[in-house]
Parts: C-alpha cells; sequence; structure tokens
C-alpha cells in the first residue's frame, strides 16, 4: 500500500531522504548557534545532544546504511543526507575564522570516524551489550565518552591551530 504513493521502494526512500536532510540541517544549525568558542564543555554539550539525536534516527539509519551496503547498490542516500550536514559544519567553522585546507579529508574524518561508529553502535548496542553480558545503558555510557573524546579531539584540533586542519583525529 505505502508504494502505490511512492511508486516503488527507492521513491518511498528518496522521501525520507528528503526529510531526514531537512530535519537534520534545521536540527544542526540550532547545534552551530550554541557554539561561541568550541570550548571542551561546548563540545561534548554538543556531541552528546547529537548522539542523542541520532538515537532518535536509529531507524531511517538503519535502512540506509543496509541499503547503501547492498551489493551492487547504487544507492547514495546516506551520503545525500550526511554531506549538507558536514558542509554547513565546516562553513560555520570557516566563519567563525577557523581555515578549513581540505574540506573532503575533513569530511571524510567526520564520517568515518565520526557518523560511521555513532550509526554501528546505535544499530548494534543492544545485541553486543547482550552478547558481552554488559547492561546496554552502561555500554551507552562508555561510547558517549569515547564519542565526546573524538568531537573535542576534532574541534580543539581546529582552535588551537587555526591554520592546519591535517590530521585531526590524531591529536
Amino acid at each position: 500500500m505505502i508504494y502505490y504513493y511512492y511508486d516503488n521502494k527507492h521513491g518511498l526512500l528518496k522521501e525520507l531522504v528528503i526529510r531526514h536532510v531537512q530535519e537534520t540541517l534545521e536540527f544542526k544549525e540550532t547545534l552551530l548557534e550554541e557554539i561561541d568558542n568550541y570550548s571542551e564543555e561546548e563540545i561534548k554539550k554538543i556531541s552528546q545532544r547529537l548522539f542523542n539525536f541520532l538515537k532518535q534516527k536509529s531507524k531511517i539509519l538503519s535502512i540506509l546504511t543496509i541499503e547503501t551496503l547492498k551489493s551492487g547498490s547504487q544507492d547514495h542516500n546516506i551520503f545525500r543526507i550526511l554531506h549538507p550536514i558536514y558542509e554547513k559544519t565546516l562553513k560555520d567553522l570557516e566563519e567563525k575564522g577557523y581555515k578549513i585546507d581540505n574540506h573532503t579529508e575533513q569530511i571524510l574524518n567526520l564520517f568515518f570516524f565520526g557518523t560511521i561508529p555513532v550509526t554501528l553502535f546505535i544499530a548494534l548496542k543492544e545485541k553486543w551489550s547482550e552478547f558481552y553480558g554488559i547492561d546496554s545503558d552502561e555500554t551507552e555510557k562508555i561510547f558517549q565518552a569515547k564519542i565526546d573524546e573524538f568531537h573535542i579531539n576534532f574541534y580543539q584540533a581546529l582552535i588551537n591551530d587555526k591554520t592546519n586542519t591535517s590530521n585531526l583525529i590524531n591529536k
């Protein structure tokens, strides 16, 4: 019945992507407005809010990840969602006086060292916790601390050297 309105699965996914991109951009805009100086405390707060937002989107993120990973898939919806978010983040940093030498490198950092771990964690947290016999809330607490650490290192590297954004994850 749903496919009747969207023609097929790809039409439905496209509509979900459009809605998700807009909602996520609005959320990200709100987050960026709250940052004054990228202090460790601000970054940690933003990291936690972003993590909680993504937890609410766990089903769509799981669907998009699965569709992207399917053999022979030409589905790039997950990248369509994330690209404008990453570009907005980098643009905001540049507007605050931070020099971003290589957008592609920083998007790679954000995607593979920030987004992918969070997405997979959200999708697998319960099963992982069950397998290892660890309370899922405790698992999330530990993971959140590691993601906060990534975000702090990423943004602090920019703050400490406004002209050199290479190797941001190896602070």
